[in-house]
Formats: C-alpha cells, structure tokens, sequence
C-alpha cells in the first residue's frame, strides 16, 4: 500500500458486522444446499450413540453428494471469490473481498484463503479460538485468512479503489482513487494522446527503492501523480478528470 495521494473515502473495512451476519447466512445457505442433496438422493442420516448424527452407511450416494457438495463450496469458495471478489453472504452483506489495488483475490488467494479459512474454523471448535478476534481488534479489520494472502474485505462501494496507508502510520486504510488494469491504462492513454493530439510529455527519472516499492510522488511537467508499475513495468500516471491511472511509459 502506498500513501500520499488524496483519499476520497474513509475506512472501507469497517464491515465486521456484516461479515458477521453474512459468515452465518452463508453457513445456512451451505447447510441448506448439503440437505437439499441428502433429501435429492434420499441419503439416509441416523443419530449416533455420541447424539449427533452421520451417514447411516458410507455407499456410492453418500460419495456423490460429497462431490457435489465439494463442487458447490470450489465454485461459490474459490471461483466465484477469486474472479469477482463475494461469496453468498458477502454478496447479500455487500462487502467484497479484494487485494490491495481493490480488485478480486484471484483463484490462488481464493483458494488459499478459504483453505485456510476452514481449516482454522475446525482448530477453532477444538481449541475455541475465535476466528473474529482480529478482525475486531485489528485496524484493518483483517481475519487471519485475510492477513495471510494480502486481502482485505471491503464495502462493496470501495471495489475497484486503491487501498492506501492513512497518513502518520497509524496501521489503518483509507480509499484512494480508482485502480487500473494495463488494458484500461493503455485505452486511457490512447485517449488522452488523441484529446492532446499527441503523448504527453514524461521524463522518466531513475528508479529509486522507493519509486520500486511502489510509492507515489508529484511530477511537475505532468501536475499530477506518477508510480512505477513493478507487473507492467511501466510508468503510470494519474488523471485527475476521469480519477483513473493510464500508462505513460
């Protein structure tokens, strides 16, 4: 995350309770699509000697619900997720998941996430460690799922925004001004060369670590904000009309 550029919103991971409500509307709804699929296949459940209850014999349905059951959770958990940032109960909360530059996690972090998501709710039943504790106390409002693949979950409004450091290194996040793909930046760009009728003019300086690391800074000739893309490895600059960044390098 980067500062000094200007914010235009303030904390958009300020969800903890719709994160709640939606944690457990998705719980229903995955508990609702797995007894859907036991009463599809007429899968027999009894109760056990403990109280609880299990498959009355594992056979061939009890495996093919399980496939599909797992289909479900790999679509809505990891695809759906990865490519547009919501699961059901975020999608109904309206809050999304997204990396740093406010897009979607993509399949990878999705999968990760959700791995480890499940795996730290069953060490959570064991041990009773909440998996909510840091998502109240941390300034980020990130759980460990999020903290471990460089998410965070934000007001749906926010998606698409970058996420910046507030000023005087206080740990939290506040809104900055729209991301950009290589593809819109180079539209953008084209754009503004025709608006002008020709490019603009850039003098790209030596890189720094800074510049490298993806700080921000103010460049006179072009009176707006400029970055070092490391993906795109190009120079992006920042337009002030359209609150966009289109490639310049």
């Amino acid at each position: 995350m980067t500062a000094g550029i200007v914010a235009t919103g303030g904390d958009p991971t300020r969800v903890t309770g719709r994160r709640l409500f939606g944690a457990i509307l998705e719980g229903l709804i995955d508990l609702g699509v797995l007894a859907t699929l036991v009463k599809l296949f007429d899968f027999k459940v009894t109760q056990t000697r403990a109280g609880t209850y299990g498959p009355e014999k594992i056979d061939g349905k009890f495996v093919l619900i399980m496939v599909l059951y797992l289909v479900y959770v790999v679509a809505t958990k990891v695809v759906v997720l990865g490519l547009y940032g919501w699961t059901p109960g975020m999608l109904f909360m309206q809050v999304r998941c997204v990396r740093v530059d406010g897009r979607p996690p993509g399949l990878w972090r999705a999968f990760v996430r959700t791995a480890f998501y499940s795996a730290y709710q069953y060490l959570q039943c064991i041990f009773l460690v909440s998996v909510w504790v840091p998502m109240v106390f941390s300034k980020t409002h990130r759980g460990f799922q999020d903290m471990i693949v460089g998410t965070f979950v934000i007001d749906s409004i926010y998606q698409g925004h970058l996420l910046l450091d507030e000023p005087g290194a206080t740990g939290k996040v506040y809104v900055g001004p729209k991301s950009v793909t290589r593809k819109e930046a180079d539209k953008l760009h084209q754009q503004a060369a025709a608006a002008a009728g020709q490019p603009g003019v850039f003098q790209a300086p030596v890189l720094t670590a800074a510049m490298r690391s993806g700080q921000p800074f103010l460049d006179k000739n072009l009176d707006t904000y400029v970055v070092w893309n490391v993906k795109q490895e190009a120079w992006l600059a920042f337009d002030k009309a359209s609150n966009t960044w289109y490639r310049i390098g």
